[in-house]
């Protein structure tokens, strides 16, 4: 929606991605718990959680990286996310 707000989003925006975000950081802990688990039993073979680019594919990456709102995508700490999880500074 091109006319969508970036300082209003609607009611159902703002719940519609707090959901999704609840959803993709409990996921993300149960994620990061089996990658310790493995990393600390030193069993990371044949695990795609070793992988560089796992931080995509976990339930946090997959939420990061589908299609999120223009209120969403343009705040700061969003953005950061990505710049962080890239490595840079």
């Amino acid at each position: 929606m091109a006319s969508e707000s970036v300082k209003h989003p609607g009611l159902k925006d703002v719940e519609s991605s707090f959901e999704g975000l609840s959803g993709a950081i409990i996921g993300h802990s149960k994620w990061l718990a089996e990658w310790n688990k493995r990393t600390i039993c030193a069993d990371l073979a044949e695990d795609n959680n070793a992988l560089v680019e796992s931080h995509q594919d976990c339930y946090f990456g997959k939420w990061y990286h589908s299609e999120q709102p223009n209120f969403l995508r343009q705040k700061q700490e969003f953005i950061d996310i990505d710049t962080l999880s890239s490595g840079g500074v």
